[in-house]
C-alpha cells in the first residue's frame, strides 16, 4: 500500500479542551486543513441513508454541497467502505485529490477509542505518512466548570467536581503513556496558553510542525477547515473571529476544594497548562509526579 498524503496532524485531547479553537487556528496556515473529529464523522455518513443532512461544515456549505465531505460521503456510500480502515482510506484519497500535494490534514481524536485509533489508521492506509501529534490540555478548573455546565444544559446530573478533577487527570496522563508506547511524535499544547499568548504559541506550535507562522492563524475567521462536528463556536460569528478565553472558572468556587484536596494534580496542571512556552511561576520541581 503507497503513501496517500505526505503528511498528517491528529490532535488528541478530553472533551471540552478547546480542540474546536485548535482546530480553527490551524485552519489558518494555507498548508493545513482540520477535518474535525474523522471518526465521528465517518460513522454519521455511513449511517445516512440519502445525501440529505441538516449538517453544515466550516466551509459554510450543507453536508452534500461541502467539497471535501460531499464527495468522501459519495465515496464511502458507493464504494466498498465497510471496515474503519476502508473509509478512512476514503477520506485521505479524496483529501489528496482535492486539496493536493503538499497539504496537511488535522484529525481530532477525543472519543477515548479514538485515541489512538486515528493514529495507528493513518499509518496502516497511508504507511510512511509523516504524523505529528497534538495532545490538548485545558486547566484542570475550566475543564470541570465546562463539563458541569454542559452537564446542566443537557439535563444531566453533574459530577462532582472531584470525580472531574480526577478524570482529567488520570486520562491526561494515559494519553502520554500511549503516546509515549507508541513512539508517536508529539508536544503538549495548551488551550490557556493559546488563548493568553497566542503569538508564542502560535510559533511554538509551526516550529513543532516544520511550518512558517502565518498571522492568519491568530484570525481564526479565515480558517480552512471542513469540519462538521464540534463547539458551536465554529459557526457563532460572535466567537470564530477572535480567540476569546473561556474565563468562566474564574467567577466560579466549585473547584477550590478539589484544587486543596488534589495538590498533586494541580502541580500537574501548571505544568501541563502553563509551562510549555516558558517555566511556569507556579510550577515546582518534580511536577507531574
Amino acid at each position: 500500500m503507497n503513501r496517500i498524503v505526505e503528511r498528517a496532524v491528529v490532535v488528541t485531547c478530553l472533551g471540552h479542551s478547546g480542540s474546536t479553537l485548535l482546530d480553527l487556528i490551524l485552519g489558518g496556515h494555507p498548508r493545513i486543513i482540520g477535518l474535525g473529529e474523522v471518526f465521528a464523522t465517518m460513522g454519521n455518513l455511513a449511517r445516512q441513508k440519502s445525501e440529505k443532512s441538516e449538517n453544515v461544515c466550516t466551509c459554510g456549505r450543507p453536508q452534500a454541497e461541502c467539497p471535501f465531505w460531499g464527495p468522501v460521503a459519495h465515496r464511502i456510500r458507493s464504494g466498498p467502505c465497510e471496515t474503519h480502515e476502508e473509509r478512512y482510506g476514503a477520506v485521505l484519497r479524496t483529501f489528496a485529490e482535492r486539496f493536493g500535494p503538499g497539504q496537511i490534514p488535522v484529525d481530532i481524536s477525543k472519543n477515548p477509542s479514538d485515541r489512538l485509533r486515528s493514529l495507528k489508521t493513518i499509518r496502516s492506509v497511508s504507511p510512511g505518512t509523516d504524523i505529528r501529534v497534538l495532545h490538548l490540555v485545558k486547566d484542570v478548573r475550566a475543564y470541570a466548570i465546562s463539563r458541569m455546565d454542559r452537564d446542566r444544559e443537557k439535563g444531566k446530573t453533574r459530577r462532582p467536581s472531584l470525580v472531574l478533577f480526577w478524570r482529567w487527570y488520570a486520562q491526561n496522563r494515559r494519553i502520554q503513556r500511549d503516546l509515549e508506547r507508541a513512539g508517536a511524535r508529539h508536544m503538549v499544547v495548551s488551550y490557556d496558553e493559546l488563548c493568553l499568548e497566542p503569538a508564542t504559541a502560535i510559533r511554538r506550535l509551526t516550529d513543532f510542525l516544520e511550518l512558517d507562522p502565518e498571522p492568519a492563524m491568530a484570525a481564526i475567521s479565515e480558517t480552512h477547515s471542513h469540519t462538521l462536528r464540534g463547539n458551536r463556536m465554529r459557526r457563532d460569528p460572535e466567537k470564530n473571529r477572535a480567540i476569546l478565553y473561556d474565563y468562566r472558572w474564574l467567577y466560579r468556587n466549585e473547584w477550590v476544594l478539589p484544587a486543596a484536596l488534589s495538590p498533586h494534580i494541580m502541580r500537574y496542571n501548571a505544568r501541563m497548562a502553563y509551562g510549555n512556552l516558558n517555566r511556569s511561576r507556579w510550577e515546582n520541581r518534580g511536577a507531574g509526579r
